[in-house]
């Protein structure tokens, strides 16, 4: 599974990527796993090439963010048209939940009109076969699409509006996708202030037990750092991975003395 954020601001610096480090957290608990972060341009040529080579990675699932906008930027729609060979065409069920998002924020007092314009009929504009993600706090919709093996989600940019859209849909869709493994994670304090000295034991813990993964999280030296060490288990069902994941917690206690 891949995550592409589009945004030109974010290749400038001048906004975090947060969406993306809590996309992969989301799909790690469900038990997927992400192999690679992208960010883009706002330019369609570099939407629709990240894309086709995430196809020609094998890339099951490709999660975009950002750039569904009434904006004249917002062209991450375009880029999946493009990449996919699909036309752009209006969306009746897309451009009914824009319509009524718009009344609403009109009652609310949040824009001055209701009434549609190219800019805001623009988000209903979807490609073809694609389906519509109600957006419970904004006014874009999201778009979910199967190209070949491979289903496209994307997202808004808009930190809540992405998770809105996840916890009400993509949850749903993402478990239909998923392998069936189960994750169990867990985070302990080693007491120790220089990562070296760990690098053995974490190791040959890890060759001892398949489907774990160890990871020492060093922050600074220093007498009075605790380096935090995370452990990953992954199992056929939520109990296996949290049994094994158990085992190796205590495995690696003993190991560095810690009561």
């Amino acid at each position: 599974m891949e995550i592409i954020a589009v945004g030109r601001e974010i290749l400038m610096g001048t906004t975090r990527d947060s969406n993306s480090c809590w996309l992969a957290g989301e799909i790690t608990r469900l038990g997927g796993r992400v192999t690679r972060f992208t960010a883009v341009d706002d330019d369609v040529k570099e939407i629709a090439r990240s894309i086709r080579e995430a196809f020609k990675r094998g890339a099951e699932c490709i999660i975009t963010t950002g750039g569904l906008g009434p904006t004249f930027d917002d062209l991450t729609l375009k880029g999946v048209a493009r990449a996919t060979g699909a036309e752009l065409e209006l969306h009746q069920e897309a451009l009914s939940f824009v319509k009524q998002r718009y009344r609403y924020f009109y009652r609310q007092g949040y824009v001055d009109t209701p009434e549609l314009n190219p800019s805001r009929e623009k988000m209903a504009c979807l490609p073809q076969g694609a389906d519509m993600l109600k957006n419970p706090v904004g006014t874009a919709p999201g778009v979910s699409l199967h190209h070949g093996d491979c289903t496209i989600v994307c997202l808004p940019g808009v930190p809540e509006e992405m998770k809105g859209i996840f916890q009400g849909s993509v949850k749903r869709l993402l478990r239909k996708l998923m392998t069936g493994d189960y994750r169990w994670q867990t985070r302990i304090r080693s007491g120790q202030g220089d990562e070296s000295k760990m690098a053995d034991a974490l190791e040959g813990l890890v060759k001892r037990y398949e489907g774990v993964h160890i990871k020492s999280h060093p922050k600074t030296f220093g007498r009075e750092t605790s380096i935090e060490i995370e452990i990953t288990a992954e199992g056929s069902s939520g109990s296996e991975a949290r049994k094994k994941g158990e085992k190796v917690e205590k495995a690696l206690k003993k190991l560095l003395e810690i009561d």
